[in-house]
């Protein structure tokens, strides 16, 4: 709020309290609070044109809020732009360890032969086909989740088993009619 050639001092501060009450401001106000008559707010109202530099002022403020919140939200943006790349780094790190693993438990035998004194005593693993498998499909579900890539097929058929047909990409579904002709 710059100060109008020709203003004083006087009437620029009765401004800055009129444009310092808001949107509800009115000149009865600033008389109250800088014990002044009505008549003198009046003519430095129209004098120098408060409600149009009030208006001016409003926007203004408006701007700087505007555009206070927006660098906040870029901020936050960018923070959490940042912890999603540092957990989809974790996870598919995670997931190549899970598959390093599930190789190297799928390079040893699942038993264990031991000799001794002409005795043969076979000693079963502590893990199974099964739990390798688990390992690998969650290594590659969890990576194929933190790339983007789809982790799961769905195929839809029409009646007996027949593909849905594609009209302009969209699927269209058959509902049956319970042998009702409509």
């Amino acid at each position: 709020m710059e100060r109008l050639p020709g203003e004083s001092t006087q009437a620029y501060e009765a401004f800055r309290t009129y444009a310092g009450l808001g949107p509800g401001r009115s000149t009865r106000e600033v008389c109250k609070r800088l014990n002044k008559s009505i008549a003198l707010i009046g003519k430095w109202s129209a004098k120098h044109h408060w409600v149009e530099r009030a208006a001016a002022f409003d926007d203004r403020l408006d701007r700087i809020t505007q555009e206070a919140e927006e660098a906040k939200l870029i901020e936050k943006a960018g923070e959490w732009a940042e912890r999603m790349q540092h957990t989809r780094e974790e996870a598919y790190q995670m997931a190549s360890r899970l598959v390093e693993k599930a190789e190297a438990m799928l390079k040893f035998p699942l038993a264990e032969t031991i000799s001794k004194d002409g005795k043969t005593i076979i000693k079963p693993g502590r893990w199974t086909f099964a739990d390798a498998a688990k390992m690998l499909d969650v290594a590659h579900r969890l990576k194929q989740l933190v790339t983007g890539l789809p982790t799961d097929r769905h195929e839809h058929s029409g009646p007996e088993g027949q593909p849905l047909p594609v009209v302009n990409s969209q699927v269209l579904f058959y509902l049956p009619n319970n042998g009702r002709d409509n």
